[in-house]
């Protein structure tokens, strides 16, 4: 964990909750990093503001499946032999691909650790995303239907605080 004393981020964390709250994990992309899309079926509000139906993770961090030890072991035994440079991007493709083809991709529960946030989906499958990143923030969650940061809600982790922006 970080020397920083650690604010609480009540907010940030309650928004962060109910934005992905019961919604389904529908796809992903990935660049340089991986972007995760989940999308909800019901309309919700938060501070009497709709919470989008559609949004997207842009993650630029260390992230896994499961425990932290299990994954590092998974990724040894499913690259070892290859030669590559990133060898957990191909394994985290696969774990994303089966995650939105099972059943209960819904988000069932996000917790927050002390160094990482924990997406807890229906099916008993979990996602960590670190709050860490040497280079730039950590991760995003924003509005699907806009790139723009200063528009809709949004959310930006950078070296573990959190940055909210709610539609006026």
């Amino acid at each position: 964990m970080s020397d920083k004393i650690k604010k609480d981020f009540s907010k940030e964390k309650e928004v962060i909750r109910e934005i992905l709250k019961n919604a389904n994990f529908t796809e992903f992309t990935f660049h340089t990093g991986f972007e995760l899309k989940f999308s909800r079926e019901n309309d919700a509000e938060l501070y009497g503001k709709p919470l989008p139906i559609e949004v997207k993770i842009t993650i630029l961090s260390d992230w896994w499946f499961g425990a932290r030890d299990e994954w590092n072991s998974k990724v040894e035994q499913l690259t070892n032999g290859l030669d590559l440079v990133e060898p957990e991007e191909p394994v985290l493709s696969y774990e994303l691909t089966c995650l939105r083809w099972s059943d209960e991709a819904s988000v069932d529960e996000v917790d927050f650790e002390d160094d990482n946030m924990k997406i807890i989906f229906k099916c008993g499958k979990s996602i960590s995303i670190s709050y860490y990143n040497e280079m730039d923030y950590s991760w995003v969650i924003s509005e699907f239907t806009t790139n723009d940061l200063n528009k809709g809600w949004n959310i930006i982790c950078e070296d573990g605080e959190f940055f909210v922006s709610i539609p006026e």
